[in-house]
């Protein structure tokens, strides 16, 4: 459906005419029906002369702000939320129609309908979907107020859970008190909203995911297993972090359940879907130290520091067991490898500087390992500040084990 500019107006004039007229439900038919034909600033305009006409009565004044909050192109500090339709005749990429239309001040529209309306629970609802869009913000984390967050997300949960006391039943709401219990450590909480989900049929990968998770965390490992199973089965092909943590939750619960063969077989493809991640070679390699299989760690080792020879966990874990099991020459000739390999990184030459100096300090080589710490500090320097903390962790000796 198109506007020009002059039909728009027509089209506004007779809604204003005609309001009067229409009862609550038809009203709220005729917008649902534009916003499902994606003509949301239209259909904005159409509840706001109906509001107009027929008070704010909280169905009217939450859909137009559902409207805004949901369909907004464009928001101005989240104060004014822009909405245009769009044209249908190409519905892989619409196109947008002008004029536009904005609401403005949806949070206070909403506290308005709370003070009128107290035990209206869809007003909470949105007026968290407010606050949450605000946590949603796609800015760097470096420059967020983490204490204007802290109390984003107490605002947040206030009205979510305003809404549940309400009889609000809603799947992303039930997923983020989840969430919001989760982060707290407070599983039994959690738990709840999430078998909420699960019991009112709510379709919902995340939510298993999550009950998996914190089912791991408890030890419960046939029911972090059998959760998981689900979302591996349902899930798409494109969420593959999902999917890797998904992997590693099937096969350390499997490890823990005894079942070893199936738990190499999922750690496995961990390791294929991201062959940079350390956490998963890391996992195969505990089991490997428990059946005292070197030969195994050593093959292991080298290609997880050769697929990603930057993060240190797996350095910690080679020092460890180099020291354990007395591979010092299979240790020499990896950092000899991994030099020719990147000369030019800086960052992994100081890793092996690092760790080299560590190896050679544990054979009683003090000033050996001095020098080569050393020279781990000049190529990091080349590219951190001075200040930076790992110059300082250089040199410190530390007991490291394999359950780090």
């Amino acid at each position: 459906m198109k506007f020009s500019l002059t039909c728009f107006w027509i089209f506004l004039f007779v809604v204003i005419r005609s309001v009067s007229s229409q009862d609550v439900n038809s009203l709220l038919s005729k917008a649902t029906e534009l916003i499902e034909d994606k003509q949301y600033a239209t259909a904005n305009i159409f509840l706001e002369s109906a509001i107009q006409k027929a008070g704010s009565l909280p169905e009217l004044v939450c859909l137009q702000v559902e409207n805004a909050l949901e369909n907004h192109l464009y928001h101005r500090n989240y104060i004014s939320f822009y909405m245009l339709d769009l044209s249908v005749e190409d519905p892989v990429e619409p196109k947008a129609v002008l004029p536009a239309s904005f609401l403005r001040y949806p949070d206070r529209l909403l506290e308005q309908i709370i003070v009128q309306n107290p035990t209206y629970g869809a007003a909470y609802k949105l007026l968290g979907d407010f606050y949450n869009l605000k946590l949603d913000s796609p800015m760097d984390s470096t420059l967020i107020n983490k204490e204007a967050m802290a109390e984003t997300v107490e605002l947040v949960f206030q009205n979510y859970d305003k809404a549940v006391q309400l009889g609000y039943n809603d799947m992303i709401i039930n997923r983020w008190l989840g969430n919001y219990y989760k982060s707290k450590n407070q599983f039994k909480s959690a738990k709840q909203f999430y078998q909420k989900n699960i019991e009112s049929g709510f379709s919902d990968l995340i939510t298993y995911y999550n009950l998996a998770e914190i089912n791991y965390r408890e030890k419960q490992y046939s029911q972090s297993y059998s959760h998981i199973l689900k979302v591996l089965s349902d899930l798409p092909v494109n969420s593959l972090n999902i999917r890797y943590n998904s992997l590693k939750i099937a096969a350390m619960s499997l490890y823990y359940l005894g079942e070893v063969e199936r738990f190499k077989k999922y750690i496995q493809e961990c390791v294929r879907l991201f062959p940079d991640r350390q956490d998963a070679y890391l996992a195969l390699l505990r089991y490997y130290d428990e059946k005292k299989d070197a030969d195994k760690m050593e093959e292991t080792v080298l290609k997880m520091l050769s697929e990603n020879p930057y993060d240190l966990p797996g350095y910690d874990f080679l020092e460890v067991f180099v020291l354990k099991y007395e591979r010092y020459s299979f240790s020499e000739k990896l950092f000899e490898n991994l030099m020719l390999a990147h000369e030019n990184s800086d960052q992994v030459m100081g890793n092996i500087y690092w760790y080299r100096g560590n190896l050679v300090f544990h054979q009683g080589m003090h000033e050996e390992a001095k020098k080569m710490w050393e020279i781990s500090r000049s190529y990091f320097r080349k590219y951190l500040p001075k200040d930076a903390p790992v110059l300082k962790k250089i040199g410190s000796i530390n007991q490291k084990t394999f359950t780090n």
